[in-house]
């Protein structure tokens, strides 16, 4: 109030510039506090009585919570921006970047006879990756995924399962200029369990899968993988295992970039025991090393290995990471997190704790329960 604030400025020192401050001067500075205050006051019950607007728009338990009762803050502390809102902030797409040597470099004779600046491969910087091309997966089929859950908990957790994951894409009204994959059906392919991961093997039905998700209006938008790894997001092995699937699915967006919004959905264990999803992409760069064959084979899941060149001929590129040289680097340096959840309606354990991270997977995890079925605009 206007005396509290009057009162605050009299328990002051009483100059200002070194003199004595006037009464008119005194009654200035309360005025211009009171404004001050009244506009963050208006402000935030604006703020109130939008999210109060909103949350007849929740779909979700008592415990959970959303975008639409949480407030725009949480959603603005995400650390990916969608990458149609990074585009529009830089005006440029990121520049497509080949690790291997051009062989068709037309300034000289064909490498090894020659070589020049144009067709060497430049250096690899590596650092996190602003943008991610999906920012929300929403589980729309509980029960498919309920099943592939209960497969591996009846197992004691000693069978690992893959499985691919079909479902469309759709704009989501919760991140600016945001996309959404939602998942509407899984897809288990023959594979060689084991209690470590699981092995693919040939599938001579896939086709038919695929053709059969078409005429449904679907297409492949992720794969889910069970795990009993607790130490990481994703172990070297399954990064690359990620960036071959997400290679395997790119598009070409509008800006002329080739873009992959193949999702990875790992399931684990946490703490208290409860099973519960998490949901990655591995960024451009790491995609892009892994097509050109620059990642050696792992023999550590906390270690992604540089290969070294097989001859004399063989030109690897060299790594920087971190301001310093290196052969090795943590496989978090290339996820990047996507927000999930599901609708309301849940009888399966795989689902029930849904986490919208709003930090990057190698700081701290800053989370709410999120789930809730949106309306949506099918692309």
């Amino acid at each position: 109030s206007e005396m509290c604030i009057r009162d605050r400025y009299m328990g002051a020192p009483q100059r200002i510039d070194n003199k004595p401050i006037t009464q008119n001067q005194l009654q200035t500075l309360v005025e211009s506090q009171l404004a001050k205050e009244q506009t963050k006051d208006e402000v935030e019950e604006a703020e109130e009585d939008k999210q109060s607007r909103l949350k007849w728009l929740c779909n979700h338990g008592a415990n959970a919570k959303c975008p639409n009762c949480v407030g725009a803050h949480l959603v603005a502390k995400t650390k990916h921006v969608s990458f149609d809102e990074w585009l529009k902030q830089n005006k440029f797409p990121p520049q497509q970047v080949s690790f291997k040597i051009n062989p068709n470099c037309t300034y000289h004779n064909p490498w090894p006879k020659g070589m020049c600046s144009k067709c060497m491969p430049p250096s690899v910087l590596v650092k996190r990756q602003e943008y991610r091309h999906v920012d929300y997966a929403q589980f729309m089929n509980q029960q498919a995924i309920g099943n592939f859950v209960q497969y591996w908990v009846e197992n004691s957790f000693a069978i690992q399962r893959v499985a691919y994951l079909y479902g469309y894409y759709a704009e989501d009204p919760n991140y600016e200029m945001g996309i959404r994959a939602v998942v509407e059906a899984v897809y288990e392919p023959p594979q060689l369990d084991d209690i470590s991961r699981s092995e693919l093997k040939q599938d001579d039905y896939q086709y038919k899968v695929d053709m059969i998700a078409e005429h449904l209006g679907l297409e492949r938008v992720g794969w889910i993988y069970t795990t009993l790894d607790h130490d990481t997001f994703m172990s070297s092995f399954d990064v690359r295992s990620a960036s071959q699937l997400q290679e395997k699915h790119v598009t070409i967006h509008p800006c002329g970039y080739k873009v992959s919004k193949f999702i990875t959905v790992v399931v684990k264990t946490n703490d208290k025991g409860e099973v519960v999803p998490d949901v990655y992409m591995i960024s451009d760069l790491g995609q892009a090393l892994e097509r050109d064959g620059i990642f050696d084979q792992p023999e550590r899941r906390k270690i992604l290995k540089i290969r070294e060149p097989i001859d004399s001929n063989d030109i690897v590129p060299s790594v920087i990471c971190q301001n310093r040289t290196t052969k090795e680097i943590e496989p978090d340096f290339f996820i990047v997190n996507v927000a999930h959840g599901g609708p309301k309606s849940n009888k399966f354990a795989v689902l029930k704790t849904c986490l919208l991270y709003t930090s990057d997977a190698a700081d701290d995890l800053l989370c709410v329960d999120l789930g809730g079925r949106r309306i949506i605009k099918k692309k």
